[in-house]
């Protein structure tokens, strides 16, 4: 992930300042935990997770969580 390029943020102004909107999801994003396996700065961690979508045919328990780097909504 270190070597992997990503656009940069279309929600960031001058000097890397988050816009209101992109400040209202960082709060919400971390309110809700999502921090706690998407770690910065590459926002993915090593673990697998139960996050509640396991089935029973699984070949491994929990889930990898992806990174979310370059992703912007």
């Amino acid at each position: 992930l270190k070597t992997i390029p990503f656009v940069p943020s279309p929600h960031r102004g001058a000097g890397g300042v988050l816009s209101a909107s992109a400040q209202r999801g960082e709060a919400l994003f971390r309110a809700k935990g999502c921090d706690t396996c998407h770690r910065a700065p590459h926002y993915t961690s090593e673990g697998a997770y139960k996050v509640g979508l396991e089935g029973e045919f699984d070949a491994y328990p929990g889930f990898n969580p992806p990174t979310l780097r370059g992703v912007y909504g």
